[in-house]
């Protein structure tokens, strides 16, 4: 699973660094824009059962991501980051063999505000600070066999330096 998270995260790496899908335009005060690219959702997942041994497991997600941007100045815009994603929990390695907990969804929504050094030019560095929330996700547990589980509501904050370019 470690060389899949890895493999995974060389592929989106290469894809930041090969540019999004967005188009640089002259930005300005009250202008809107929106993005679309992908993310991956890497789960830290731990735990273990009292009744059945085995360690809690979830899967990781990648999805497509979209972004809209307001500019409240030329220079301060605030982002507004959207996606949804979908994992299996599970009990691995239990004296049952593997328990299917069920899936959950999550839509872990973001607002971000940043600071754009160049916004008229073609190559727009900005930094940015922001907070992210996770709420208690959307279960679907596969049948009685499952019993309750503990998926927490989270929240964090988010700092980031980044560039637009056409």
């Amino acid at each position: 699973m470690k060389t899949n998270k890895l493999v995974l995260a060389g592929a989106l790496m290469t894809a930041v660094l090969m540019g999004d899908i967005s188009q640089a335009v002259a930005k300005s005060a009250g202008d809107v824009l929106m993005r679309v690219r992908g993310i991956g959702f890497f789960t830290d997942t731990d735990g273990t059962t009292d009744a059945f041994g085995g360690e809690a497991w979830t899967s990781d997600d990648v999805v497509p991501e979209v972004d809209f941007y307001y500019f409240i100045t030329d220079n301060i815009a605030a982002e507004l980051i959207l996606a949804t994603t979908d994992h299996n929990v599970k009990v691995k390695d239990s004296t049952g063999g593997v328990l299917n907990l069920g899936r959950v969804r999550a839509l872990p929504p973001t607002l971000e505000l940043q600071y754009h050094f160049r916004p008229k030019e073609d190559f727009s560095p900005y930094i940015g600070a922001g907070v992210n929330y996770t709420p208690s996700p959307t279960r679907r547990a596969p049948g009685a066999a499952s019993t309750t589980s503990n998926i927490r509501t989270n929240s964090a904050t988010r700092f980031r330096s980044a560039s637009i370019t056409s």
